[in-house]
């Protein structure tokens, strides 16, 4: 697509952004205005040739630029560090095998998932009131702000990897920026699995918006239908992500990746006997053991009223979703005393 002219008075550097439909993003003193529609407007700007490009679902001419001076209670916070600091390292450490997806593969993957026709749920921690769609701007891009992503490894053939994102927000004088977000992402063919940070000013616990989160492919009339009646016997296995659940916890801000096997057998046509069990968890940038306080969930008669759902709300909170079709993944999250993240798993 041919690009537009960005104006002189433009003070940013180059970068690729978001900018959602029907909103805008002052960057450089320039307004960015992205026209209503179904897709946001991913933005690249080139500050040397002085172009700016639209990439994506979006003409051009969906984009208007205009110069004014950016609103003062406007802060762009500095980009956090990445949750894995050494991909190389990690995937020795971890015994991963290399990942070779370029920041538009992966962004490709994820939109893919997550399109209108499908469903976040999760398990969370912290004062924000809406933790999972924060940490669903990490992995859709679909917030204000900056963004970077980076392929780590495919760890028990599932592809791994991290994302940073830096959030425009207006401030009062003198008060702290807040929302830096980022976190790990998981991904199968039919959904995927995150933890991830909001950084704010926490909660009289030192919690600070993090959160497990899953997103699946929503089952459509016939999917509910056969959900309220399938029940599959046999073995899953995979991968979790996690990270410590408030300042306090021994891994705050230690990203942990292990290994989950899940084992079902029939109960009835409306319920099954589940266990899931975590082992071999390590701090993916040490690569030192880590043991959590629930490493393992026996279920038992579970999912009556809930489908293909598994969910139990007790110390060691656990939340399960079998993908269609035919139930050959598992997506999950959980939360235990020191620890929260989310898991995927695939059929053996």
């Amino acid at each position: 697509m041919r690009p537009l002219t960005l104006p002189k008075e433009y003070s940013g550097s180059s970068g690729s952004f978001t900018v959602p439909a029907g909103q805008s993003v002052d960057r450089g003193g320039v307004r960015f205005s992205c026209d209503a529609g179904n897709a946001a407007c991913v933005v690249t700007v080139d500050a040397e040739a002085g172009e700016v490009r639209v990439t994506g679902d979006r003409p051009t001419e969906s984009l208007k630029l205009s110069v004014g001076p950016v609103p003062p209670m406007l802060v762009l916070t500095e980009m956090p560090n990445w949750p894995i600091a050494d991909a190389s390292a990690a995937r020795s450490l971890m015994g991963g095998s290399a990942l070779s997806w370029s920041s538009d593969d992966l962004h490709g993957r994820i939109k893919v998932l997550a399109d209108r026709n499908s469903a976040l749920r999760g398990v969370g921690e912290g004062s924000s009131g809406d933790i999972q769609g924060e940490i669903t701007c990490i992995i859709s891009r679909l917030c204000t702000g900056d963004y970077e992503d980076q392929s780590i490894m495919t760890y028990r053939d599932i592809p791994i990897v991290q994302s940073r994102h830096r959030l425009s927000r207006h401030r009062l004088s003198g008060t702290t920026p807040t929302n830096i977000e980022f976190g790990l992402v998981g991904i199968l063919d039919n959904g995927l699995f995150a933890v991830g940070l909001n950084d704010d000013e926490g909660d009289e616990e030192g919690r600070k918006g993090i959160t497990g989160v899953f997103l699946h492919k929503e089952d459509g009339p016939e999917g509910r239908a056969e959900a309220q009646f399938a029940a599959w016997s046999g073995h899953w296995r995979g991968a979790l992500v996690g990270t410590g659940n408030r300042e306090a916890s021994p891994l705050y801000r230690q990203f942990i990746i292990g290994d989950v096997d899940i084992s079902t057998q029939v109960v009835s046509i409306l319920e099954r006997s589940s266990t899931v069990q975590f082992s071999n968890i390590r701090n993916i940038n040490t690569g030192e053991s880590v043991t959590l306080s629930h490493m393992r969930w026996d279920l038992d008669g579970c999912c009556r009223n809930e489908g293909n759902s598994i969910r139990r709300d007790r110390p060691g909170n656990i939340i399960m979703h079998f993908t269609r079709p035919n139930g050959n993944e598992v997506l999950g999250a959980f939360r235990t005393e020191e620890a929260v993240g989310a898991f995927g798993a695939k059929r053996q």
